[in-house]
Order: C-alpha cells, then structure tokens, then sequence
C-alpha cells in the first residue's frame, strides 16, 4: 500500500453552535496534503468539535464537510467510516478479554469502505503485530496491556479498517517518554499508508512527529505551518505556546 495524498479532508466554512455558545467559527481547514497534520490550540479551541463533526457525530450549523471533493455534510458515522475517515479516541476501547490477537481480527474483519483498483490486499495480522511490538503478547488478554500497549493496540485496530484519514485522539496521553517515542514512531509509519490528523497536548510529541501543524483559536485558524513556523510566531507564543509546555 502506498499513501493515498491524493484524497482530502476539508471543512469549508463550517460553524458550529452549541445554543448560544459559537464552538467552530466559519472554519475553513484541509488535512491531507501532508502525510501527518497536528491540531493544537487551547482548551476550548474547537479541536475536538473537528474531529466531531469530520466523524459524523456533530452536525455543522453551517457549511459543509467535504471529502476527495464529495459533500458529505450530515452522513452518518457508520458511513463515514466506512468512506475511510477512521477515529480512535482517547480513551482506547478495545475488548479487554480478548487477545491481542482477537482484538485485532475482530477489526479486520469489521465493514470497511469498497476497495479501489490498486489497493491491495491490505495487512495481515501478524504484520500488524510486529508493527505494533506486540508479538510477544499477541495470546494475552488485552486486559492485561499497560496503558500504552492498549493505546497501540487500537492504533492497530483503526489501521486494519484500511483508512484513508485516521483520526488520532491525544494518542500520548499518560505515557512515559519510551511508550511515547514509539506511538511516534508509529503514527509515522502508519502514515506511509494513509493520512493521520493527531491532536496531541505533548508539545514534545508534536514535535517528534513533524510535518504540518494547525493552531486553533477560538474555533477558527490561528496559524498553521512547521513547527519552527509555529514556535517562531509571536502572537502563537502570546496566545498560545508562551502559557505552558502543552496544548
């Protein structure tokens, strides 16, 4: 498999309301041109409520969701997913009393989009395994995986559903700098295969991974670029990076 840069995932001058509260404001913002793309900003920059409404369960209140140039506005999460625009959470979610192995042939055996001329078979489990350094558990209950081994099991889950985008939900979040570096090194190879989209409150993280990053600011684009862009621009740094160490 190779990566798919071609494909696109936009908002376009999308709102969102939450009664009176303006949580996304007229945001326009596109991921795939680069293999990874980060989203940070603030508590309360709207980050999350992207995420929301790329995966089908928050409705914009105006504009529109568009993907490889199709309006997808308003299509259900089942069906979204289905497209190839793959979430995983924060918190992981995977089936404590089965195997790693079970765990990640439920996942492959999951509905996915219709595969297009090219494609390819996709992934076996074992390879999955090896990408993931879960070889040597692959038998155990995943109840028994500390909390990163979980977190990259369901990085291996989301992958089996042969995304196009994968969207990635704080995926560092509560683990030590080894089990860090290596979701990083993960999400990198993950990435030679489809687009990831990472929101991430580890500026270290951000970091490791490189490639394109957008702040949020009050549900709109405050500045997007390199990291050296990002750290290198003032009103980032006064709004944003001068507060504290993490998004």
């Amino acid at each position: 498999m190779t990566a798919q840069q071609s494909s696109s995932l936009r908002l376009d001058n999308v709102t969102v309301k939450f009664g009176g509260l303006t949580v996304l404001n007229r945001l326009s913002v596109e991921f795939g041109a680069a293999p990874i793309s980060s989203l940070i900003g603030p508590n309360g920059a709207g980050k999350t409520t992207v995420f929301n409404v790329f995966s089908g369960l928050v409705k914009p209140t105006e504009g529109r969701v568009l993907f490889q140039g199709r309006d997808i506005t308003g299509a259900s999460p089942v069906s979204i997913a289905r497209m190839g625009i793959i979430r995983k959470f924060q918190v992981p979610t995977v089936f404590p009393g089965l195997s790693v192995g079970d765990n990640l042939k439920v996942a492959a055996r999951a509905p996915r989009q219709r595969h297009e001329p090219g494609d390819g078979d996709g992934w076996a489990i074992d390879d999955v395994t090896d990408l993931l350094q879960l070889s040597g558990k692959k038998q155990r209950p995943a109840a028994e995986l500390s909390h990163g081994e979980r977190q990259w099991l369901e990085i291996g889950m989301a992958f089996l559903g042969r995304p196009k985008f994968l969207l990635l939900d704080e995926p560092a979040a509560g683990l030590g700098p080894d089990e860090s570096e290596h979701t990083a090194r993960l999400i990198k190879e993950i990435s030679a295969h489809c687009a990831a989209v990472v929101i991430e409150h580890d500026m270290s993280f951000i970091r490791s991974l490189g490639g394109h990053i957008i702040v949020l600011h009050q549900g709109a684009v405050l500045r997007q670029g390199t990291m050296e862009d990002i750290e290198d621009d003032a009103v980032v740094r006064d709004i944003y990076l001068g507060r504290n160490t993490h998004a």
